[in-house]
């Protein structure tokens, strides 16, 4: 989900080297993959009421980032597209409405094709891309996490 540019990767500490609008993707992007896996980590999903201890930065990018803009692929069927009524569904879509569930954060889908979100995404143009997967080419530009730990309770 999130994505930095290979030189910004070599160089996390260098705030200055980072855009503000890079900094934004970052920060949305590491949210989204936390909630993500926060709602998914729980058994039974629903059955419990877990309460998510957020960091002062978060809650200080939630508030200051309410709607986030999503690119979407809207043929990428079953993990994310837009149906007949020109709604957003999907296994992403999915996830993505427990995390608004979870924080009240908004998400809005740009109505456009992949290579039009893609290349929104390379410009700023669009906060995340829910659903991205993972090439030689796509590294260049986007960071991808190589793992994710989480804590058992």
């Amino acid at each position: 989900m999130g994505y930095l540019t290979r030189k910004q990767k070599q160089h996390p500490h260098r705030h200055s080297s980072i855009s503000p609008l890079k900094n934004t993707h970052i920060v949305v992007s590491s949210i989204i993959l936390a909630l993500i896996m926060s709602t998914t980590m729980t058994t039974p999903c629903f059955a419990l009421d877990n309460s998510i201890s957020w960091t002062e930065d978060e809650l200080a990018f939630m508030e200051e980032h309410p709607v986030i803009r999503l690119g979407v692929d809207p043929r990428f069927v079953p993990f994310e597209f837009i149906d007949e009524d020109g709604e957003y569904k999907g296994i992403a879509a999915d996830y993505l409405a427990l995390v608004s569930e979870k924080t009240g954060l908004q998400f809005e889908i740009k109505d456009v094709t992949w290579p039009e979100a893609y290349d929104m995404a390379l410009t700023g143009d669009v906060d995340a891309l829910p659903a991205v997967g993972k090439t030689e080419e796509r590294e260049e530009h986007f960071l991808f996490p190589n793992r994710i730990t989480t804590i058992k309770e």
